[in-house]
């Protein structure tokens, strides 16, 4: 039996109203609904709606509404997860630096399905590939997979510089959105540039053509700072806890002492803030290939709602209101 698909909205009812006032009850067995599996939000955005006539087993992405966006074991924060400053060796202007992922500490090599093309990309993933979970024998439902994760603010750490140097990071975010930030690191001897954009893909990481480079070698890598799923324009509805397993779990306060709302501004630019806006964990990531199945490794989960205000201004071409403003992209 295959997938039932009809344009709602729906309505339930149980009590009717006559032309004399009476109100009655319509059907004597009135409950609760009830759904196999649960019940889900479907994503708004066209690339991963439904499409009537796809083929079965085309995914149709969507939230499931009973449980966190985001729960999982980060892998610990590395300075060089993604490229080490031994194989990079001195950086050229306009040169791509070559990534050297290491899987052992979080940045995976694969592939994904591009949104914007349809066509496998190869990327970096942070943390984690399964993207998604698939329902039923054929997968055609499938939500964001609250375990793979979220994006994380990037990394660039020089060595031996002498002036603040640019890096050009391409990537993606964690619905595979094309992403550009420019890092800058500082003038100091070892100078370390974090992000303000979480990405959970990197594509590529390139010095920029108006800098000077100094360093005598540079390394990639992520902090203990991640994306928010939905767009975060205030901390009230907005929970994140981390904890080390198997202590009590710790509900972080939300404040801009500890994290960032969603970027105001009218277009993304490759340093404004994160479209969705970030949450910095002052409690260290501490996971590993080796320590996360011994349960030693801290784990991060953020709760946020799909609102009504949200879903009243969401339409065919515009998803802000769930999702942020459109992400830049120069690649």
């Amino acid at each position: 039996m295959g997938i039932t698909a009809v344009s709602g909205p729906f309505l339930g009812f149980g009590i009717t109203q006559s032309s004399s006032g009476l109100v009655g009850e319509y059907n004597e067995e009135r409950g609760p609904s009830l759904f196999d599996l649960g019940a889900g939000v479907a994503d708004p955005r066209a690339f991963f709606n439904y499409k009537p006539g796809n083929a079965v087993g085309t995914k149709v992405m969507g939230f499931f509404v009973d449980g966190p966006l985001v729960d999982y074991l980060p892998f610990t924060a590395n300075a060089s997860a993604i490229a080490t400053s031994a194989t990079v060796g001195t950086p050229t202007a306009g040169t791509a630096l070559t990534l050297t992922p290491l899987a052992s500490f979080g940045a995976i090599q694969t592939t994904i399905i591009a949104p914007e093309t349809g066509l496998a990309v190869s990327v970096i993933a942070i943390d984690s590939t399964a993207a998604i979970l698939s329902y039923g024998q054929s997968g055609t439902v499938a939500v964001w997979n609250p375990a793979a994760g979220t994006g994380r603010c990037v990394s660039v750490l020089n060595t031996s510089n002498t002036n603040t140097e640019v890096y050009i990071v391409n990537g993606r975010d964690n619905y595979g959105i094309k992403l550009t930030e420019s890092i800058s690191a500082s003038t100091t001897s070892t100078g370390t540039g974090v992000g303000k954009k979480a990405f959970k893909y990197i594509t590529s990481v390139i010095p920029a053509t108006n800098t000077t480079i100094s360093a005598t070698g540079v390394s990639v890598g992520f902090v203990d700072k991640f994306g928010f799923p939905f767009r975060t324009d205030y901390f009230a509805n907005t929970q994140a806890i981390v904890s080390s397993a198997p202590m009590v779990p710790t509900l972080a306060v939300l404040s801009s002492a500890n994290a960032t709302l969603a970027s105001t501004v009218a277009t993304a630019t490759s340093t404004t803030p994160d479209a969705r806006g970030t949450f910095n964990s002052t409690l260290a990531t501490a996971g590993t290939t080796t320590t996360i199945p011994l349960g030693t490794a801290v784990r991060v989960t953020i709760n946020q709602p799909f609102t009504a205000t949200m879903a009243s201004n969401v339409t065919a071409s515009d998803q802000t209101s769930v999702f942020g403003i459109a992400q830049f992209s120069n690649f």
